[in-house]
Parts: structure tokens; sequence; C-alpha cells
């Protein structure tokens, strides 16, 4: 039997008293809808989180509809739609039939006076547009946040909103982080473990019994703020040694050796190492966005953040030093008469991605200092108010420069010499042009 003892509530924290939580018979109304697929699903944000946890629900049966304020993104959805229990909306007013919600809508980052911080701004409207529809309503739901921030946001922020509008019946909250990968195709949303967590043990009890219909591994966190904690370590763990290995490719530069193969060599040690590879910087929406959430926290609970600050300001150089590195590749051709053309401007290979993508940043300080920069993609058919390039028709001598910002596979160097593209690599490896290394 589903039971609510709030043991999930840590000490000082708001209880689940706040919230009407379900009874015993609420709970397993809920958890039988579940078991039996006949729980509807709504699914808030229809991004890369939210349409694949959409489709995936739709999939196993549920009947599901996203929710997004983006008119362009449902059609988009509804366009890609492979499942016919799944609909997309911009009416958040569907939610009101749902018996399941889950928040999958983005964190961003804002910049203020030149810092960056984090940004709470479309978790507080989903939490607002989902307790809109539950005014005098007796349903007992689930509502489950994935979206990515600080630990005590789901209690502290999300539940007081929902709390707004008791609707006469009981509320169980989860959280439970994405870990959506886009482009990887040896793990897809079903395959990846899941962490969930809930404002109680009942909440905790139905999160886990959702998602076991989803995923093949369900993982428990003691409390929503471990759940919560789990997401910032994992992605800033990635931020923090992808800033290291941009730091070690800087040093293999100065003495004329190759990062990538120094990093796939050490790779080889079966134990006590991960590989991570320096490229023009890092993008996408979780491990760019995701580490400031975490510095904004420590530094609000005065704990000293010195190696993520390093990061950060590693990560925020970055453009700079591959500007540079291309100004010293045009040898006496000045940038500011340069024609350059970059491939590649997803912010990782093989996905058309362009989410915080570092060419941005790249191609903006190029500009600025005067050269001309064109760019061919073959995921990414328009970049801002750019068109990719047609390789085929274009000139390669009508170029000072030809380089390599994302490493998509379509980008062989072979293929690419044979006709008659030399691109430039910002860490190849090592070859007999390189030169011996340089030693002191």
């Amino acid at each position: 039997m589903l039971r609510n003892s709030g043991s999930q509530s840590p000490s000082g924290s708001p209880g689940i008293a706040d919230l009407p939580h379900l009874g015993p018979v609420e709970a397993e109304h809920v958890q039988r809808l579940i078991a039996t697929h006949a729980a509807v699903v709504g699914v808030v944000g229809q991004g890369y989180v939210g349409f694949g946890l959409a489709q995936r629900a739709a999939q196993v049966g549920f009947c599901t509809v996203g929710v997004d304020i983006n008119p362009s993104a449902v059609l988009d959805c509804i366009r890609r739609n492979e499942c016919d229990a799944y609909n997309a909306t911009t009416d958040p007013a569907v939610l009101a039939e749902c018996d399941v919600i889950l928040i999958a809508v983005p964190t961003p980052t804002r910049i203020d006076d030149g810092v960056r911080h984090s940004d709470l701004g479309y978790v507080v409207a989903a939490a607002e547009a989902i307790a809109a529809q539950f005014a005098d309503d007796r349903r007992p739901r689930l509502v489950v946040s994935e979206s990515t921030y600080a630990p005590g946001t789901t209690r502290e922020v999300v539940m007081p909103i929902l709390r707004r509008t008791r609707g006469g019946a009981g509320i169980a909250v989860g959280y439970s982080p994405e870990r959506i990968d886009p482009g990887n195709g040896r793990f897809d949303l079903s395959a990846i473990p899941k962490v969930v967590s809930g404002a109680d043990d009942c909440a905790a009890a139905l999160t886990a019994c959702f998602y076991r219909e989803l995923v093949d591994q369900v993982v428990p966190a003691s409390s929503m703020e471990a759940a919560e904690a789990t997401k910032l370590l994992e992605n800033t763990f990635r931020f923090v040694n992808i800033a290291f290995a941009q730091e070690f490719d800087e040093y293999c530069e100065a003495l004329r050796l190759s990062s990538h193969e120094i990093t796939r060599l050490a790779a080889t040690k079966p134990f006590g190492y991960l590989p991570f590879f320096a490229g023009a910087g890092v993008g996408g929406h979780c491990i760019a966005e995701d580490p400031y959430f975490l510095y904004d926290s420590m530094r609000e609970h005065r704990v000293a953040a010195p190696l993520v600050a390093t990061a950060m300001m590693n990560q925020e150089n970055r453009p700079a030093v591959i500007v540079r590195r291309i100004t010293e590749r045009l040898g006496s051709c000045s940038i500011r008469a340069a024609h350059i053309l970059v491939l590649g401007v997803a912010y990782k290979p093989d996905i058309g991605d362009t989410r915080r993508s570092p060419a941005f940043p790249v191609i903006d300080l190029l500009e600025r200092a005067g050269a001309a920069v064109d760019y061919h993609d073959p995921h990414v058919p328009a970049f801002g108010a750019r068109t990719s390039v047609d390789l085929e028709s274009a000139d390669p001598r009508a170029y000072d420069l030809v380089v390599v910002l994302t490493e998509h596979s379509a980008f062989d160097q072979r293929a690419l010499q044979a006709r008659g593209w030399d691109p430039y690599r910002l860490s190849a490896p090592a070859t007999a042009t390189a030169g011996p290394p340089r030693w002191r």
C-alpha cells in the first residue's frame, strides 16, 4: 500500500503538509492507472527532452499530450510524431484531463552585468500553467519535474506554486533528472537508468512506478534534493574535465603534440581514466548551462568553488583561443582581409543542434576582427542569418582558410582533399608536417 509518511523531506525544509497530498485510496488509484496504462500523461515542454519523453510514454501505451508555448515547435512535433497515442498543443487546458504531468522545460542562463546566472523563468511559468488547471478539480495527480536546477528548487519553488490551487484532491510531486543525449545511438531513453525521487514516500513510490513503465532501470534517490544534485554533478563533471582537456590542448600545442592522439593513448588504460577531447568549446543546453546552477547554489550556501569558477573562465575564453589559432594559421594573410569557411556549427558531431554552439562566439569574433565568414554543415541548413554553403558548387580557391569546428563524420580528410578542400583541424592527429616536439 502506498502511504505518505513525509520521510522524504530533508531536515529544515518545508514539510509535505504544505501541499495537499494523496491519501492511500487516491495513491492506489493513480498507481492502478499507471500500471494499466490508463493514465493520461501530459508533458509540458516539447523540446529535445519533452518530445522524447512524450513519444516514449505513447509508445508504451499511455494516451499522451505534449504542451508547448511555441506553435512552430508543436507543429514540428506533430510532423515528427510516430505514435497514434500522442498529440501536441499550445493549450495548457488539456492538462486538466491528465493524471501524470511531467515538466520538461529548459533552464537556461542569463547574463546580468556581464555575469552569467541561472534562470528559472520557464520552470515557474510551467508550474503556474499546471496549477491553473487544478481549480475545483478533484482528480488526484502525479506531477514530476525533469528540468535541471539547484537542490531544493522542486520543494521550494515548484511545490508552492502548485499549492496555490488545492483543487480538493491531492498532488504527488516527484523529481527525476533528464538524461537525454542527442545523437547517441547506443543509449536511447529506455536504456538509460532513471534516477527518481519524491516529496514524500508516496510520491517517490508513484514516480518510480511511472518510470518503470518507460525505462529498463529505475534508481531511487533518498530525496528530491539528492536527485536534483545528481544532475548538476553529472554535467559539471563533464564541464570541468572538458575545460582541463582544453587547457592540456594548449600545452600540447606549445609542444607541437596532438592532444587528441595523447588522449586516445591514455584511454587505452582500462581503469582510472576517462577520455575528454578538446574542441571549439562546450555547447548544448546541459553542459553549457548546468554548471552555472551549481555555482550559484554553492555561492548561496557560502561554499568556495574555485575549480568550477576556473572551468567557467576557461570555457568563456575558449573562443578567443580558437580565433588566435585561426589567425596564426592564416600566416601572412591578414585576418582583416581573410575569407574563411567554417565546417560544422552544431555543438557536437553528427547532430543538427546548435544550442549554445561554440561556433556562435567564434564566428562573431572572426567577423569583429574583419574576416568574412561562411559555413558548411550537412546537419544545419541555416545558422542565424546564414545558409550552409554547398561544397560541391563552391570554389575552394575562394577561401583563405577552411576550419573544422565540429568533427562531423562527413568531414573525412581524404575525401575533402580529393575534392580540392584542405581543412585545418583545431587539434588534428600528429603528422610529419607538424615538426618535432618543442622541448625547453
